[in-house]
């Protein structure tokens, strides 16, 4: 179920979106127009890494990609250079169906996202699925549980119990959802995100055990990590 619901706020719907291009600023810290790929991948962050493995893995598509290399997250103020390269865009649509694509970019959500998300809240007693599915969310927008924000919550981490798990993750959640608003562009608009934490806090399902809607898309089939 977290999984699912972690693709959809990213991609708006269940599933790994391999092949999925976005031309957005949302991730990049200049605020230029940039390419992302898949669930997490953009020009600012993993792409860059993501490309040069598919190309040293001799992928169905890496002669192709390989020139693209230099010119990734290169550009101006405005826009990247391949934010305007459709020739681009339309390669990297057909690498996702590559399954020497589709394993590296499971493999680098577990180590960028999944993994780091599972030892943060292991190392913080954090024991509840909505808990970890918070936690993951930070890491899958923002590459980690900012401590600007985690900061803000008065109560002591580790936590020592359920109580003071739920009230530490609610007012985390709370604080997220405030940055996020006074953002301003793609940021504020990505508030949907904490926007249906909260209404799940409200509900008391820890245990996510009921239907989820995220941006107004319904989430409601469990899966487990591709190995």
């Amino acid at each position: 179920m977290i999984l699912s619901i972690l693709q959809t706020a990213e991609n708006g719907r269940p599933g790994w979106g391999f092949s999925d291009v976005s031309i957005m600023r949302d991730g990049d810290p200049n605020r230029r127009l940039q390419v992302t790929l898949g669930i997490q991948f953009d020009e600012a962050g993993d792409l860059p890494r993501l490309l040069k493995s598919y190309c040293a893995e001799s992928g169905q598509y890496a002669v192709q990609i390989l020139p693209y290399l230099p010119k990734v997250n290169t550009g101006n103020n405005t826009a990247t250079v391949l934010s305007q390269a459709r020739g681009f865009h339309d390669l990297l649509r057909s690498a996702g169906s590559d399954q020497v694509m589709q394993r590296l970019q499971i493999k680098l959500f577990k180590a960028t996202s999944w993994n780091p998300a599972l030892r943060w809240v292991w190392a913080n007693g954090l024991c509840f699925p909505l808990s970890l599915l918070i936690v993951a969310d930070s890491f899958l927008q923002s590459n980690q549980m900012r401590p600007s924000l985690v900061q803000r919550v008065r109560i002591a981490l580790p936590v020592t119990s359920q109580v003071d798990e739920k009230n530490w993750v609610t007012d985390y959640t709370n604080a997220r959802h405030a940055w996020l608003k006074a953002a301003g562009g793609a940021m504020a608009t990505s508030s949907y995100r904490t926007g249906c934490y909260l209404r799940l806090i409200a509900k008391g399902d820890w245990e996510l055990t009921s239907e989820v809607v995220m941006n107004g898309n319904r989430v409601r089939l469990p899966e487990t990590l591709a190995s």
